[in-house]
C-alpha cells in the first residue's frame, strides 16, 4: 500500500499526513481566538511544544510570527 501511495502521489504516506495536518493548522491558526494547544490536540499532537516545532519546520516561522503576519495582512486589507 505504501509503495502504491508513493507511486501515485510522489510522496510517502507520513509526509502526506504531516503536510495535511500542517495545512489544517495554518487555517485554524488564522483565528486569534483559537488556542495553540487546542489546534495541537485536534491534530493529534499531545504536546503543544512538539506541535510548535513541527509547525516551524513546515512553515518556516513560529506560530506567533505566523499569526502576526496574518493579522497585519488582514489589517491592510481592511
Amino acid at each position: 500500500l505504501s509503495r502504491f501511495f508513493k507511486e501515485k502521489t510522489n510522496e510517502n504516506f507520513g509526509e502526506y499526513i504531516t503536510k495535511t495536518k500542517m495545512e489544517i493548522a495554518l487555517k485554524m491558526l488564522q483565528n486569534p481566538n483559537v488556542k495553540v494547544y487546542e489546534v495541537s490536540k485536534k491534530l493529534g499532537f499531545d504536546d503543544p511544544n512538539y506541535f510548535s516545532n513541527w509547525f516551524k519546520k513546515y512553515s518556516g516561522q513560529s506560530i506567533k510570527s505566523y499569526r502576526e503576519n496574518i493579522l497585519n495582512k488582514k489589517q491592510r486589507e481592511d
